[in-house]
């Protein structure tokens, strides 16, 4: 938001783009934008941009709404995340859990390494047994050493 907040005057398309992926991003980890913040930052910034993008600015507030973390921080650091076509649609996060999956590690294992709740790894481990349709662990394993590196 800081950063959105600094490029407003001179980038208003990145600067709200970048306000909306700080939205969402907070809003998705269940944190809310205290009132002050949003009045005094989120509002200011979000006004000027829209002010200067006039009906371009809907659309990319929803492109912003659209970014997930590490693209969020890219754009705010000015540089170009390398996207990779993910197998099965799975997230950046998804394939570190499919890898640890595949190296034998328990859940609680997994959680610990990447910082996580067991009940985080659990989500993620049942999203990717969803999106490759799988059934169980094995059957994640063995794809796993077929379509992730």
């Amino acid at each position: 938001m800081g950063q959105a907040g600094l490029m407003a005057q001179r980038d208003p398309a990145t600067a709200l783009r970048l306000t909306a992926a700080s939205w969402n991003v907070r809003v998705r980890v269940g944190g809310d934008i205290p009132p002050l913040f949003r009045v005094r930052l989120l509002e200011r910034v979000r006004a000027t941009c829209e002010a200067a993008l006039g009906d371009e600015a809907e659309r990319v507030w929803a492109e912003g709404m659209r970014l997930d973390l590490d693209d969020a921080i890219a754009l705010a650091s000015g540089t170009q995340r390398a996207r990779t076509p993910a197998p099965a649609g799975l997230s950046a996060r998804e394939l570190d859990v499919v890898r640890l999956v595949a190296d034998g590690l328990t859940n609680k294992a997994i959680a610990a390494q990447l910082h996580l709740s067991v009940r985080t790894v659990e989500s993620h481990v049942r999203h990717v047994l969803a999106k490759a349709r799988l059934q169980n662990r094995t059957q994640l394993a063995t794809w796993a050493r077929k379509h992730v590196q």
